[in-house]
């Protein structure tokens, strides 16, 4: 794994473009393929990821405002802005779950296996995408209706449960390092 001299933004980097084009599932996972960072290494990235949840939510908090004057009415064009605010608040609070994670992770030092790390930031960032699908009038909670309405509830229960098993790992080695 490459570290420039900013060497705070190279590994993040690297991971979104193995998210991105699959580099991780081409190389394996295993211990010669980069797939295990360092606590520290680990925590960076959660927090990172956390950190921009939160600010990307605090964005669209603020882009909240403009058509949520009190003499504009809650729905405006086709969009309910109470499930973009559900959304909105997710972010933050998945966001703040990410930089726990790290903090974790750090304190320990836990030696986390990328994957486990991967689907935790997956998770962090999918799960409040359901809100969106509903606040423009596809209910993403029922896994019935077309494509689009299954396809969002898919991705609701997979974003889930990749933060439940992504929290399992980091508790159950968490718990062995105690």
């Amino acid at each position: 794994m490459h570290y420039d001299s900013h060497g705070q933004f190279a590994f993040a980097t690297h991971a979104i473009t193995g998210i991105v084009f699959g580099n991780f599932l081409v190389q394996g996972l295993d211990e010669n393929s980069g797939d295990r960072m360092t606590s520290i290494e680990s925590a960076k990235l959660l927090l990172f990821s956390g950190g921009a949840a939160v600010l990307f939510s605090s964005l669209l908090g603020a882009l909240m405002l403009i058509p949520l004057q009190a003499h504009e009415p809650k729905k405006k064009a086709g969009i309910n802005f109470k499930h973009i605010g559900a959304a909105h608040i997710d972010w933050i609070m998945l966001g703040l779950m990410q930089g726990m994670a790290g903090a974790l992770i750090w304190v320990f030092s836990l030696d986390i296996a990328l994957w486990a790390l991967l689907l935790m930031i997956f998770g962090g960032w999918a799960n409040p995408v359901p809100y969106v699908f509903r606040a423009f009038g596809i209910n993403a909670f029922q896994f019935r209706g077309n494509l689009i309405q299954r396809s969002a509830a898919a991705l609701g229960g997979v974003s889930s449960l990749a933060i439940i098993v992504s929290w399992s790992v980091i508790l159950f080695v968490a718990a062995q390092n105690w």
